[in-house]
């Protein structure tokens, strides 16, 4: 549909809007099950029935060239979204709500305004979202919504708390540039796909506890004013925190890096300092804080993956680093250093019976 055709139905209300998405699904499963549907098909050009569908079943609210105002208290809650969804450039007078909605296309909110609170809790995105540049006056709560495809939040304003406790990102998401000038909330949110926050900025205190990060996660050159929660965040790569600015330490305890770059070791003959750099950064964020317990972890792994990713064997700055974590476990062991010491200066007091040392006793 045209602007003009989708907001025609708009107006007619949710149930004549769900009787045509739902009337517009059954039609695209019959030309699946006819063989007629085809799309993104390598070296297969998309079919006329294909094309008419989409042209059909797409849903233009708003446009750069015809921006449309939406009243205060307007509900979309429970609507679907058959396939694309555009509403660029939509001022939204007040709240509105968009709760368990779907959208099975893609949808694009580039540019919009929302001038109350934004409601889009347990919604569905079934494929790729755009917020870029989106104004939310008010609060935008996107508590528990799932976005299946990439999400884009690059350089939105959050005037008021932004909500995305327990979100289930399953793309790439991207918050880049993002100002959010109050409460942040990520706990309990997964990100499957890379994690963008890149030059954000967090005016107000930001709660990213218990959040998984499935592949990267990136703050570089973020501005982090307040409060930081990361406490019991899993990172299954190091996290990017190069020149991150925070004003107030983070919180790290319980944070879990489990590293798959470190685990395959070094791919090419390159040396790779991202990953020391990496921990570097979060060296220095932990020693902003004292907590000295990361600080000394993440200066050991500095020096491992440094080893691992940058230095060669024939350089002797990896056989003092293998040195090192051999015998002390880059500081953080002192049995082995303390049995060896004992060893070298009493040889007479340690004897080894098997795999145990014990004192010989005289009668």
């Amino acid at each position: 549909m045209d602007q003009k055709q989708t907001l025609a139905l708009f107006k007619k209300g949710p149930e004549a809007w769900n009787e045509w998405a739902n009337d517009m699904l059954a039609k695209r499963k019959a030309l699946e099950e006819n063989g007629k549907w085809r799309i993104n098909v390598p070296n297969q050009p998309i079919t006329d029935e294909t094309k008419k569908w989409l042209e059909d079943a797409r849903a233009i609210f708003s446009s750069s060239d015809s921006p449309e105002r939406f009243p205060d208290g307007t509900s979309f809650n429970g609507w679907l979204f058959p396939s694309v969804s555009t509403w660029e450039v939509a001022i939204f007078e007040g709240s509105v709500t968009f709760n368990a909605v779907t959208f099975s296309g893609n949808a694009s909110f580039d540019s919009a305004t929302f001038s109350g609170i934004a409601w889009f809790y347990e919604t569905t995105f079934a494929e790729s979202t755009k917020f870029r540049e989106a104004n939310f006056l008010g609060d935008a709560l996107f508590k528990r919504t799932t976005f299946s495809g990439d999400a884009r939040f690059n350089d939105a304003i959050f005037l008021k708390g932004a909500v995305f406790d327990e979100t289930s990102f399953m793309g790439d998401a991207s918050f880049s540039g993002s100002t959010f000038s109050e409460r942040a909330g990520f706990r309990k949110a997964t990100f499957e796909g890379n994690a963008r926050f890149n030059s954000a900025c967090f005016e107000k205190p930001a709660n990213f506890s218990q959040v998984k990060f499935i592949t990267e996660a990136s703050f570089n050159s973020a501005q982090i004013k307040q409060a930081f929660d990361l406490s019991g965040a899993c990172f299954s790569e190091v996290p990017d925190f190069r020149q991150t600015h925070c004003e107030e330490a983070p919180l790290l305890d319980d944070v879990h890096i489990d590293s798959i770059i470190i685990k395959q070791g070094r791919l090419s003959d390159e040396p790779d300092f991202t990953v020391t750099a990496n921990y570097r950064a979060l060296k220095r964020l932990a020693i902003q804080g004292h907590d000295h317990k990361h600080e000394v972890d993440f200066f050991a792994e500095q020096l491992r993956t440094r080893r691992l990713m940058v230095d060669t064997p024939s350089d002797p700055n990896w056989w003092l680093s293998f040195l090192f974590e051999e015998f002390s476990d880059y500081g953080r062991s002192i049995a082995s250093p303390l049995c060896i010491t004992l060893q070298w200066r009493h040889p007479w007091m340690l004897h080894e019976q098997g795999t145990v040392w014990r004192v010989p006793v005289h009668k």
